[in-house]
């Protein structure tokens, strides 16, 4: 499968630091301190180049994650926007009420593109808001020409 193919060569080095031993915990020095044939200091910093060679390797990974989806999903031929918040970034941008949280985000003006640029929405399987409203928000959003309907996919 492609989007096996994709991920492989990040799977392959994460795996070969899994797999070297280098995550495993450092030797600890004994009770009165000596060491007992192992570089406790050398160890930490092994282990800590190991941890860092892994997330490196995933963070390269996460735009390829974005681009891998289910062939259930094929028919909604939609663009993914992708744009990290970084820490830095938590002056600048917005913030929502969750239950139980609060959730930083980045807000995007789509109507200073071309008036096609959102030509058709399709309601996940789980989203329980009603076409109208999807259909009145855009609308308020300027963009009128909008089809809305519920996919067809399922989570199972």
């Amino acid at each position: 499968m492609a989007q096996e193919e994709s991920v492989r060569p990040t799977y392959v080095e994460i795996k070969k630091v899994i797999d070297s031993g280098r995550l495993k915990k450092p030797h600890l020095p004994t009770l009165l301190g000596f060491q007992t044939g192992f570089d406790y200091e050398k160890e930490i910093v092994e282990l800590k180049n190991a941890y860092f060679s892994v997330y490196l390797n995933m963070v390269n990974l996460l735009p390829e994650l974005y681009a891998l989806k289910t062939a259930a999903f094929r028919e909604e031929l939609e663009w993914r926007l992708i744009d990290y918040l970084l820490p830095d970034d938590y002056d600048s941008c917005l913030y929502r009420a969750l239950n139980d949280r609060i959730i930083p985000y980045k807000a995007f003006d789509f109507t200073k593109w071309e008036p096609e640029v959102i030509t058709d929405v399709r309601i996940g399987p789980k989203n329980i808001t009603p076409v109208h409203v999807v259909k009145g928000f855009l609308k308020k959003h300027g963009f009128k020409n909008v089809t809305v309907s519920r996919s067809s996919a399922t989570y199972r």
